[in-house]
């Protein structure tokens, strides 16, 4: 098969609003309150009694990103910094607790703000047909919590990817009830600062089991920003029981993950998600989480990733195309596969959904 040297995008736009618009409060530092304190005092806990390994399991991207883009975030868990660490989580989209998990990290939009106005101006607009979204507040990020960047839109703040994390939850549950799933269990691999998590618990409520398989660093981050959000998030730690649970909100490290396997067995998912991660680890850890999928018997697998090598001769962006995942299609039909209609790595991410082929819909 001939290779290709192009891929089919939506174009980037500048939008007609974009020059009367300004990224929010891009010149402050939130100090952590007597809230922040007591999370950072829970995390420091967490980790002092599991004696987690932050960085043994990031491989690809992700573990250039630790090392280089989040070292000093990780440096404070490494020394059980609480005032550090509720620091950081405090200002969590603009310090390197978040870099990575916002698309684009806030150290990054300094001499581009225009681009990032312009793209979240456009990806509101996306969400607007595709989610027949009616009211903007639906995607406004909380500004007392983690000090949010974005843009002020009818008196709301809203962050980067709150628009593509809408359109996820509610095509999740468009998924969930084609196949009549009311009580859904839900899996989110690399669930970054936990956007996608709370649209989708706001969506059922107290209705769905919801695990989240990520680095320990994102974890903690999804710890404290839904904790704000008023959820009861529970950490995995090596001693630590999953149970299928209506309602639980699990968050359960990679390497946890990766030792606990066969246990998992008891949880049932009736939906597996990722976005933009897969095909950013390395091979060998992207093979492992589609064999787990494949065996999991899981009603739907749906993932946004890249399916284009952008960077052919880069050390560190060598990812896996998304058409090279090994999903078995004696399990699974692909029921769907279509360009994304979000900005972001230059338009070369694409959307698969898999359906079991045991569903009827």
């Amino acid at each position: 098969m001939k290779s290709r040297n192009s891929f089919a995008a939506i174009a980037e736009k500048v939008h007609a609003d974009a020059l009367n618009r300004n990224l929010y409060g891009s010149n402050k530092t939130i100090e952590p309150n007597d809230e922040d304190l007591i999370i950072s005092e829970q995390i420091v806990e967490y980790l002092r009694t599991h004696q987690a390994d932050y960085n043994k399991d990031a491989t690809g991207e992700w573990a250039w990103l630790q090392q280089n883009k989040q070292a000093n975030f990780i440096g404070k868990l490494h020394n059980l910094d609480t005032k550090g660490i509720a620091h950081d989580l405090a200002n969590m989209f603009r310090t390197d607790a978040t870099y990575g998990y916002v698309s684009p990290s806030f150290v990054d939009t300094i001499d581009k703000s225009s681009k990032v106005i312009s793209n979240i101006l456009c990806d509101i607009d996306t969400a607007i047909e595709f989610t027949q979204l009616k009211d903007i507040k639906n995607l406004a990020a909380n500004v007392n919590v983690g000090n949010p960047f974005g843009i002020i839109t009818d008196g709301y703040c809203i962050l980067p990817d709150a628009p593509r994390h809408y359109y996820y939850s509610k095509k999740i549950n468009n998924l969930l009830n084609l196949a009549n799933i009311e009580n859904p269990v839900i899996f989110e691999i690399g669930s970054g600062y936990g956007g996608l998590t709370s649209y989708l618990k706001k969506t059922y409520k107290g209705n769905a089991q919801i695990i989240n398989i990520d680095l320990i660093p994102g974890l903690i981050c999804s710890y404290y920003y839904l904790r704000k959000q008023g959820y009861q998030p529970t950490l995995i730690g090596n001693n630590s029981t999953i149970c299928s649970d209506i309602g639980q909100l699990y968050l359960l490290p990679a390497e946890i993950f990766n030792r606990k396997t066969k246990d998992m067995e008891v949880i049932k998912p009736d939906l597996i998600f990722n976005s933009r991660s897969l095909c950013e680890m390395s091979k060998e850890t992207c093979d492992g989480y589609i064999e787990w999928i494949n065996k999991s018997k899981t009603k739907f697998f749906y993932h946004e990733n890249s399916n284009y090598l952008l960077f052919p001769d880069s050390d560190r962006h060598i990812e896996i195309l998304a058409s090279d995942f090994k999903i078995d299609e004696e399990c699974y039909d692909l029921i769907e596969k279509s360009i994304t209609p979000f900005n972001g790595g230059s338009g070369r991410y694409r959307e698969y959904v898999y359906k079991a082929k045991s569903i009827l819909i």
